[in-house]
């Protein structure tokens, strides 16, 4: 028993000395550094309250890496919203002007004209305002209250990035906006069994009969007085 746990400690240390440190912090160069990696950030307490586990860990680095962001950044950046990954809108802010986003995030205005904005050079800015949050039933409610400006570039933000600069994210969403989506479930409509019923229909009426002519038709349908359809006629 000793001797499995001396030799499983000493693999464990194998392994680690495979890891390089450099001024990023560390090299994860494959699956299993990632994974013990996942298992120091579990162990040490420090990771966000919703990233206990390791499979959660390890997609939250792989959805970062996949945007370029380090295994740590991507730890305090990724949320796992609704059962889908997301960045917070800093996050999404900061890859967008790594890609050469240049513009201005803020708010202006009062009252329901109040708003979040985001400037795109070239184009229209993009605005979400409190109206608009009242509209979608979110002003007021949860982080809406604590919030309200934050939340209204987060929504710009969102909205500026999906429309103009969608190449940054690459289809991922903003977890402030994804938290606001109410889920919708399917909802099962009962069609009617037409068909089901035009063939009972058919099968119960003993006034056709199946017949085999010559013609280039497998079968054609006669009444039993043996006249022959309109639509069959010129056929021998």
């Amino acid at each position: 028993m000793a001797d499995s746990m001396v030799k499983k400690e000493s693999d464990k240390i194998a392994r680690l000395a495979e890891v390089t440190m450099g001024a990023g912090g560390v090299g994860l160069t494959n699956l299993a550094q990632a994974l013990e990696f996942c298992d120091i950030v579990i162990s040490s307490s420090l990771a966000p309250s919703d990233m206990n586990t390791r499979a959660k860990v390890f997609v939250a680095i792989q959805y970062g890496a996949e945007l370029g962001l380090s295994p740590m950044q991507a730890l305090q950046s990724v949320y796992i919203v609704k059962g889908r990954p997301s960045l917070s809108y800093k996050a999404a802010l900061g890859l967008a002007r790594r890609n050469g986003y240049d513009g201005e995030v803020g708010t202006r205005g009062d009252g329901d004209d109040r708003c979040g904005y985001m400037t795109i050079p070239g184009k229209p800015d993009v605005e979400f305002y409190v109206a608009d949050a009242k509209k979608a039933g979110l002003w007021g409610s949860n982080t809406w209250a604590k919030y309200p400006d934050d939340m209204l570039i987060a929504r710009a933000v969102s909205r500026g990035i999906n429309r103009y600069l969608s190449h940054v994210l690459m289809g991922c969403e903003v977890a402030e906006m994804v938290r606001d989506i109410e889920p919708k479930r399917a909802q099962l409509v009962e069609v009617e069994p037409q068909a089901d019923e035009l063939i009972d229909a058919l099968l119960a009426d003993d006034s056709w009969t199946v017949e085999p002519v010559d013609t280039p038709r497998p079968d054609l349908i006669t009444p039993d007085d043996g006249s022959v359809p309109a639509d069959a006629e010129g056929h021998d």
